[in-house]
């Protein structure tokens, strides 16, 4: 692996266990409008492609009607405005894997599918001080992964090559991000996805643990640094 100068997280399931707080917020939704609401374990596979998508995904297939889609979007931004605190915190190891990254000067980046009020305001909440260059979440000008339009700006605007840039995700959404943008797709296991889809979309690396991150990119460092 070449030698890493910027890294590259999504945001729910790779540094935030945030599943609850969102299933909270969405069942209070479908029941605040008379739909059946879902076991919390199922939304790790309604989120990934954006909170409409998920909204589309949770309603009964006979009421996805734009109509209902986007009115009960309104109502699970609503309620997730007041819930996100709740439960929702760093997965273990992150915080101590991020302050490892900048003391290797790595840069970072928070790239997610999260409407970007929502990942900006939980950036700052979870992570004091903001430690990331860039944060990115989804607005009317942004497509959405695995789109990698965004993925290439982050990539521009901190001078690292798609080569040396880690993109760290969860789902199959990131790892197809990864490779569209050219850069090293690293599929986390301590996420909301399993490890056959994870590998299934092409991962390039695939972690236990936030260390093994910082393992990879120590080995890669050396490997660099015994090339002629």
């Amino acid at each position: 692996m070449p030698e890493i100068h910027a890294a590259v997280f999504d945001l729910d399931g790779t540094l935030l266990d945030s599943l609850a707080d969102i299933a909270a917020a969405a069942n209070q939704s479908l029941q605040d409008a008379g739909f059946p609401h879902h076991p919390a374990g199922r939304y790790a596979y309604f989120v990934g492609n954006g909170m409409r998508a998920m909204v589309e995904r949770i309603l009964p297939a006979s009421s996805r009607d734009c109509a209902t889609v986007t009115t009960l979007l309104t109502n699970v931004r609503r309620h997730y405005m007041h819930k996100w605190r709740f439960h929702t915190r760093p997965y273990p190891g992150i915080a101590q894997l991020i302050a490892q990254l900048l003391g290797r000067h790595i840069q970072l980046a928070v790239l997610s599918n999260k409407p970007r009020e929502f990942l900006e305001e939980q950036v700052q909440w979870f992570f004091p001080g903001n430690p990331f260059a860039v944060v990115v979440g989804a607005d009317k000008e942004t497509p959405l992964k695995p789109d990698p339009t965004a993925l290439l700006s982050i990539m521009k605007t901190m001078g690292s090559k798609p080569k040396n840039t880690m993109m760290i995700g969860d789902t199959a959404v990131d790892m197809r991000t990864a490779h569209a943008a050219g850069t090293i797709a690293v599929g986390v296991l301590w996420g909301f996805r399993t490890k056959d889809e994870l590998e299934s979309a092409g991962a390039d690396q695939l972690v236990s643990v936030p260390a093994e991150i910082l393992s990879s990119i120590i080995q890669a460092e050396s490997g660099c640094s015994q090339c002629p």
